[in-house]
């Protein structure tokens, strides 16, 4: 018998969905369904699979389909791709399927469903790094692929093979074989015996069919649901039983998609046969018309972006040919409103489409009822939906469901508005997570906003940014087809202007203080590398285009500060307290915390960061620039103005002093007022030491009346353990066996589990620590300033008697001033009085306390400079304040050195309580064999903005880099040592060129080809010109222009010659190799940091 189209000779199956009750003769699953078809309606047409190259769509039959599913299930089994089950208590694995969209993935997942074997759904729009997350979290047993996804599964390899996940091993691979041959099978595959069917139902069991998430804000997640889930999608409709057949639905959607399985399912339930595109073929605007055209379908399953193209193809043809369909259902997106009027109003029949991953379908396919309005929809009502009002006594809900065989309710993220005439209809206003929360506290949707402006005619998308910021403003992307050149000012402000009137209706939806301005418009092209990011659903990824546009975004809310910037008031109105006032109120704009604490409170102590200090010096400055009535006018601030005046009592007298004229201008040169600021800070700490005077004499006497005979073993204190140095310290001294106790001290993350994160922490890092070994370990929360480190009495009295002490915490900011670093050398201070005290507790012939604290080689930075005829190497002895990089941290760094000199001097001669030493930090990368290099790191930026830009940069000279592990080794030998010098040089002593490493780099990064170097001069440019955007040397550029090369290019050696007679290590260290780089590029690209 021919095929035939469903009519009323086409039997409907009832379906079980779980919600009522159940009938015996209902169908429980989509195999159920399938073979209920093949009895019940065998000649009727399934569907028609479009092909490529003119060839005649592939008509299928409910019969034929049912066989190709059992050749399916059995080719499935004898490739090895699953063993299949028949009892509920065997446990099989998943199969996942990363297919190209036509009908042979859909019979892989009848096939797979059919024998028992959980089936799990990959989009091929995925990107590798979150196709492997998805196969670690489900660990399936084999990957079924097409020609299709090749490069995606080719770049899958490669991010598995980087990343050497623990505990997940990659599944087999197996290459699909297409629609057509399960069709006809021919040869192995039809003599492969058909498996037995799955037996058992159960509601309950989860897991059967696992789709995933978008990943909206993130990486996707497996979202796991029982067999009856894929009815939902068969029951989406409101259409009765009919005498005439249906006519075809033609479907742009991918079957990967709950969407797109409407399109199968509604074939399988109601007869309604559908036509599909080539998994090879991109759905457009002008192959979906052909595809109406040449099949006569009368319903169309689309999403808005195709609808706009049919409309706007040349001529009326796209038109008339959706006027000719019975239903037009849309979803995915919102629709422009421009548009959906104009298909609207020319009898296009327009449905509102929706869905859940974790519900289902929620909206039916049905004919449009009289008075229908296309922004809304029409929920279903059998699968128990509930909608919910808000709170706040808006007209808006939220929507709760609960899929089958599901125990918790699901809260879909969209918030809902009611229709004023039809409550059972309703509008979606956007996700929750569309809000934008201004810096005012103010909650803005801004999706209204988005729409209106889309609706121009260049215009392809618009996203709105504006969190944590004063006001919002617009990312437009533009489509491939318009003509305005976004790189043209007079072209932009053209375009601004063109765009006045769809800006104007948006604001007229809008709040006041949610209203955009002309000015605070971005502009991008769909045709360009910097296009909007999508999921692979086609939803926008907010936080990460806000991240891709932060240059422009900073750009323009300069500008918009400017026109919105207020005058400061003159030092001289009431004595200074109206402009201290004003200060106080950017100060609280950019950190409240920072403006709820005292006015000689530290900014970054309270944890303001670079770009709130950034915003405050913009604030400031464009304040000082419209101010009237300056002796001087005021054009500039030193970029780091805010770092050098941290404090509201500081910023107060400095910006008072610009505006008085005198800022920096008392007669003492930058330079010496720089080492004056270091010497006072030293002679301070040199004050408080003096002040132990009465602790170390009662210490001292202490030790006279111990007993000569004491427990020598070690009892160490490491602060900084979290950091990667602090992780490979801690496992090198905790399983040195002549240490019996380990304290480490870590400031405090609320809410976490000290010892689980540091163990996480150490794990994610490469440092490992046997079991055995943890129960020497104790990490105490603390607060480094107080004497007592805030831990209470008790717990103090209990650090009193430690023999070791290591100085490792300390934050890495180069923007951040000497003054803000000062609580650290406080920090410095409170340990040499406790390791006063704790001398007290051994007697007299015992060591005294050791405190070794972590310098840095940027400390003697400047001693090349100063010494041109030599030495070329940085001798292992304490340098001058000139020596010292010109900016805070390493600053911070030779006052601690100092103050370590000072307590020796006090406390380490004549009957010694502390021995003190520094050592000199260079360059560290990774550790050996994880890669795991921290990615803010200088040279890991270099990287990134190279990969980014195409090109590295050609640099001369040598380095000494050392592994992260070696180092924690070396400076364990340091601090166990019999010498104990005042200083060490802690670098690599086998120096390597440069011009090799780059060389490697190049090869790695280039990957086919090296790419090119250029003078590292103009590689700075580039770096420049192209701002911020994956560009994240940028942020950094102030070293590099002024210290990377002198620091990082041979110019600073230290010498290593007394260091290495204590510490094996060194002398056995070797040289970095591509390997090295190899594994530290890996793990970049594996923890998304380039590309």
């Amino acid at each position: 018998m021919s095929p035939v189209l469903a009519g009323s000779t086409f039997i409907r199956p009832h379906l079980n969905l779980g919600y009522g009750d159940d009938r015996e003769d209902g169908i429980n699953t989509l195999p159920d369904l399938v073979e209920f078809n093949a009895k019940h309606n065998p000649d009727h047409i399934f569907g028609q699979q479009f092909r490529v190259n003119d060839q005649p769509p592939c008509v299928i039959t409910f019969s034929q389909f049912a066989t190709a599913v059992e050749r399916t299930s059995a080719w499935l089994v004898g490739t090895g791709a699953t063993t299949g089950r028949t009892e509920r208590e065997v446990i099989v694995p998943p199969v996942a399927l990363l297919l190209g969209s036509d009908i042979t993935l859909f019979m892989f997942i009848c096939a797979l469903l059919r024998i028992g074997t959980p089936v799990l759904i990959i989009s091929a729009r995925l990107t590798p790094v979150a196709i492997l997350h998805l196969l670690k979290k489900t660990n399936p047993s084999a990957l079924l692929v097409s020609g299709q996804v090749t490069h995606s599964v080719k770049e899958t390899i490669e991010v598995y093979e980087t990343q050497k996940p623990e505990d997940f091993t990659l599944p087999q691979i197996v290459e699909s074989i297409g629609y057509e041959e399960f069709l006809n099978p021919t040869g192995a595959l039809a003599e492969y015996p058909v498996p037995p069917r799955y037996p058992v139902f159960s509601r309950e069991d989860l897991g059967a069919f696992i789709m995933h998430s978008s990943g909206t804000t993130g990486l996707p997640k497996p979202i796991s649901h029982s067999q009856t889930y894929p009815l939902i999608y068969s029951a989406c409709h409101r259409f009765p039983e009919q005498k005439e057949p249906f006519r075809y639905q033609a479907s742009t959607l991918p079957l990967y998609h709950g969407f797109g399985l409407l399109a199968t399912n509604l074939s399988l339930s109601i007869g309604m046969p559908f036509v599909l595109p080539p998994a090879t073929v991109i759905p457009t605007g002008k192959t979906t018309l052909a595809m109406l055209k040449a099949s006569g379908a009368r319903y169309l399953l689309s999403v808005p972006s195709i609808l706009e193209d049919i409309l706007r193809l040349p001529g009326k043809a796209g038109l008339e040919a959706l006027q000719e369909l019975e239903v037009v259902a849309i979803g995915g997106a919102a629709m422009k409103e421009n548009v959906g009027s104009e298909l609207v109003a020319n009898g296009v029949n327009l449905l509102n489409h929706w869905g859940a991953t974790e519900i289902g379908a929620i909206a039916p396919i049905e004919h449009i009822p009289r008075g229908y309005d296309w922004h809304y929809l029409m929920p279903r009502t059998d699968i128990g939906l509930r909608f919910v009002p808000m709170a706040d006594g808006s007209n808006t809900y939220r929507l709760i469901g609960r899929a089958p065989g599901w125990t918790e309710d699901f809260v879909v993220q969209d918030l809902l508005e009611a229709h004023p005439q039809n409550v059972k209809h309703v509008k979606i206003l956007g996700r929750a997570d569309d809000l934008i929360v201004l810096a005012t506290g103010e909650k803005v949707r801004p999706t209204t906003m988005e729409q209106a402006v889309s609706e121009h005619p260049d215009v392809k998308d618009v996203l709105a940014f504006g969190e944590g910021q004063a006001s919002l403003g617009l990312v437009i992307e533009l489509k491939s087809s318009s003509t305005w050149d976004v790189n043209d000012p007079d072209a932009v402000e053209a375009l601004r202007e063109s765009l006045v009137p769809y800006l104007t209706k948006g604001n007229s939806y809008m709040d006041h203080h949610a209203k955009i301005s002309r000015e605070m418009l971005i502009f991008t092209r769909q045709d360009s590398d910097r296009r909007l990011l999508r999921t692979d659903k086609g939803s926008f990824i907010r936080k990460a285009n806000w991240a891709q546009f932060d240059k422009d975004i900073k750009d323009a809310y300069e500008r918009a500060d400017m026109l919105s910037a207020t005058p400061l008031p003159l030092p001289t109105v009431d004595n200074g307290e109206a402009l201290l006032a004003a200060i106080r109120g950017h100060i609280k704009k950019v950190n409240q915390a920072a403006a709820d604490s005292e006015d000689t409170a530290d900014f970054f102590e309270i944890g303001m960061d670079s770009l709130q200090a950034t915003r405050l010096r913009r604030a400031i400055l464009n304040g000082l620039k419209v101010t009237k009535g300056l002796s001087t006018s005021v054009t500039e601030l030193d970029p780091d103005f805010v770092f050098e005046n941290s404090s509201t009592i500081k910023l107060f007298n400095a910006v008072k002093s610009v505006m008085e004229g005198d800022y920096n201008v008392d007669g003492e040169t930058k330079e010496a007022r720089r080492i004056t600021v270091m010497e006072e800070m030293v002679e301070k700490y040199r004050e408080e030491l003096a002040s132990f005077a009465d602790i170390a004499a009662e210490a001292r006497e202490k030790r006279k009346a111990l007993p000569a005979d004491y427990d020598d073993q070690k009892v160490v204190l490491l602060t900084g353990s979290t950091g990667s140095l602090g992780g490979f310290l801690l496992a090198r001294i905790a399983s040195d066996p002549t240490v019996k106790k380990l304290y480490c001290l870590n400031r405090a993350t609320p809410g976490v589990d000290v010892r689980e994160r540091q163990i996480s922490l150490m794990k994610k890092r490469g440092a490992e620590l046997d079991e055995q070994y943890w129960d020497k370990v104790e990490i105490l929360e603390y607060e480094a300033t107080k004497v007592d480190f805030g831990l209470g009495d008790a717990k103090y009295n209990e650090l009193i008697g430690v023999t070791h002490v290591m100085h490792n915490a300390w934050p890495v900011n180069f923007n951040r001033n000497l003054a803000s670093f000062e609580p650290h050398v406080q920090t410095l201070s409170n340990l040499f009085r406790l390791a006063i005290q704790s001398a007290g507790t051994r007697p007299a012939s015992a060591e005294p306390t050791r405190v070794l604290f972590a310098s840095s080689i940027a400390v003697v930075g400047r001693f090349p400079l100063l010494n041109p005829e030599g030495p070329l190497e940085v001798p292992e002895v304490p340098l001058d304040a000139i020596n010292t990089a010109e900016f805070g941290y390493p600053e911070a760094k030779w006052v601690c050195e100092r103050v370590g000199m000072a307590a020796g001097e006090q406390y380490g001669q004549d009957d010694a309580l502390v021995k003190a030493s520094s050592v000199r930090i260079g360059q560290m990368t990774g550790p050996e064999g994880s890669g795991t290099w921290n990615e803010s790191e200088h040279f890991p930026l270099l990287v990134h903005s190279s990969a980014a830009l195409k090109v590295v940069p050609a640099l001369s000279g040598s380095l000494s880099w050392i592994p992260v592990n070696r180092a924690g080794d070396a400076i364990t030998d340091m601090l166990f040592s019999k010498g104990f010098r005042p200083i060490y040089h802690m670098e690599n002593p086998s120096r390597q060129s440069w011009e090799g490493l780059v060389e490697s780099l190049a090869s790695i990064l280039g990957d086919a080809q090296p790419l090119p170097s250029v003078p590292f001069g103009e590689w700075l440019e580039k770096v420049k010109a192209a701002g911020e955007e994956k560009n994240p040397a940028y942020r950094v550029l102030n070293f590099l222009q002024n210290d990377f090369v002198r620091m990082s290019s041979g110019v600073v050696i230290l010498r290593t010659a007394e260091t290495k007679l204590d510490s094996p290590t060194l002398v056995k260290s070797t040289a970095i190799d591509r390997k090295h780089l190899e594994e530290y590029i890996a793990y970049w690209r594996r923890v998304d940091a380039m590309q």
